[in-house]
């Protein structure tokens, strides 16, 4: 049995509703931004609602958890640190401390901003790699003394596309 804190199910259940929500966007076509829908921005309040009212240790969704949301949130997304760049995640700061007051308004801008930028990195990516590949496997060259860090925890946001190109090319 697994015991997780109150804030973890407050996480968990937040997480959750995204993830529910930004699944149904990947059956989208690939040009798609995604929306939220009416019974989204419902169903995220009724949910805080539910957690704030009826959570065994009353926690409030507030800007420490909107916090930890928004991290654990980018952090699922582009684990590996391969799609999104420093200016990115610079940018992504504007919801730290909002996403809070702009969920139990039923505004989910934020997660929908973040989940669209993010895959439009994937799909940039995917296209570049599709156009690049034979040149890339011809300029192979495996007498090269180099090495590729395994744990993203031990780089930083790539500052721009050529520090994530070098990654993807040692990748």
């Amino acid at each position: 049995m697994t015991i997780l804190s109150p804030s973890g199910h407050i996480r968990g259940a937040v997480t959750l509703a995204f993830s529910t929500a930004l699944m149904w966007a990947l059956s989208l076509p690939a040009w798609s931004l995604i929306e939220a829908t009416e019974a989204q921005r419902d169903t995220i309040v009724e949910m805080i609602e539910q957690l704030q009212e009826r959570h065994y240790a009353g926690l409030a969704y507030a800007d420490d958890l909107s916090s930890q949301h928004l991290d654990n949130y980018i952090k699922s997304l582009d684990s590996g640190k391969m799609f999104l760049t420093a200016a990115d995640i610079a940018e992504f700061e504007q919801y730290r401390s909002v996403m809070d007051d702009q969920l139990q308004e039923g505004k989910l801008d934020a997660g929908f901003a973040i989940f669209n930028r993010y895959h439009q990195r994937l799909l940039d990516r995917l296209d570049k790699l599709i156009k690049t590949l034979p040149e890339a496997v011809a300029a192979l060259d495996f007498s090269v003394d180099e090495s590729v860090a395994i744990d993203s925890e031990d780089f930083q946001w790539a500052k721009d596309q050529a520090e994530l190109d070098e990654r993807w090319r040692k990748q």
